[in-house]
């Protein structure tokens, strides 16, 4: 979803819609659930694969399959938290779990802050000293997913 961030509401975010109005949130040692229900992963990658520190999983959240990367054995809000999510709001996290401002640290999502849904990638810029390219540049479907590098356009 692509919302106007809550500490700084005149920049444009865009984040995964986890948790809606009333649902229970629990994360306990990096296993996500939703409404009693866990959320299901499936350990794509990690890194290095003797003792790792960085894992990939593929994540089925309500049916949609996406990537997430965590950082084994760091929990950036802690080891085990439960919400649920108020009337008119929304909790988002990123999926580089263990990097990103989300809901864990600025809190529910007001509905008021909402955008829209990105529905184009314009444009993609890696990080550093690299000039932005357009090899990515495609109408979303349900299947994709935003890099971090990403710059879409929403409605």
């Amino acid at each position: 979803m692509v919302f106007r961030y809550p500490e700084n509401p005149a920049v444009d975010f865009i984040k995964r819609v986890v948790g809606l109005p009333g649902d229970r949130i629990v994360y306990d040692e990096g296993r996500l659930s939703i409404n009693g229900q866990p959320v299901s992963t499936r350990l794509l990658l990690q890194v290095p694969e003797i003792d790792p520190w960085e894992q990939y999983y593929d994540e089925n959240l309500l049916g949609l399959h996406h990537i997430v990367r965590t950082e084994v054995g760091r929990f950036i809000a802690g080891h085990h938290w439960e919400v649920t999510v108020p009337v008119h709001h929304y909790f988002m996290m990123g999926d580089n779990r263990d990097n990103s401002r989300d809901s864990r640290f600025w809190g529910f999502l007001d509905e008021h802050f909402i955008v829209g849904k990105a529905v184009f990638i314009w444009m993609h810029k890696d990080e550093g000293w690299h000039l932005p390219t357009w090899s990515r540049d495609a109408r979303l479907n349900s299947k994709q997913q935003l890099d971090k590098d990403d710059v879409y356009l929403a409605p």
